[in-house]
């Protein structure tokens, strides 16, 4: 019998590209150029998400099963903790989607480090390297990673929100 591979951080953002990619059916080679990462990662990525059944074999993801493992797994296998105040990208509750809900200010502001970002808070580390450059890329993408942010690293009523916006996200 053939031991299973574990999930790795940059799989689940993988899976969250080709869910809410534009154009379904994205190559390995087009994955790899978006997501920063080499060939040879989004193939090993691709074959632990169907080895999960996170994708079918097609490379479609399995919205519930990813939806489910996001929220319910992901803020325990991946936690983050705030770290000190940095230039960077605003992410989780001063996000693309929670600002409006929340109104972050001052310190309450919360960024993946990145030189370029225009702002700056509490930095988190993201749940893989190349996420800040990625989200760059993707809006819709960028939208999504923010609210995983906030479930890895919020409080109750700002992961209660990320929760019913994911819904509606990767549905």
């Amino acid at each position: 019998m053939r031991k299973q591979k574990m999930l790795r951080p940059q799989d689940i953002v993988l899976a969250v590209k080709l869910a809410v990619a534009k154009e379904k059916g994205m190559q390995p080679m087009e994955l790899a150029r978006e997501l920063v990462i080499s060939q040879a990662e989004v193939y090993n990525s691709l074959e632990r998400l169907r080895e999960s059944k996170l994708i079918d074999s097609e490379n479609r993801p399995i919205l519930r099963s990813l939806r489910n493992l996001i929220v319910h797994g992901l803020p325990f296998i991946y936690p983050a903790e705030l770290g000190p105040v940095e230039r960077g990208i605003l992410v989780a509750h001063s996000g693309p989607i929670l600002n409006k809900e929340f109104k972050p200010s001052g310190m309450d502001k919360v960024v993946w480090s990145d030189p370029e970002g225009k702002d700056s808070g509490q930095s988190i580390k993201p749940l893989f390297k190349s996420i800040p450059q990625a989200s760059k890329r993707d809006k819709k993408l960028y939208e999504v990673l923010s609210l995983i942010e906030a479930l890895r690293v919020g409080r109750v009523r700002e992961r209660k929100s990320a929760e019913r916006h994911l819904q509606e996200a990767l549905a």
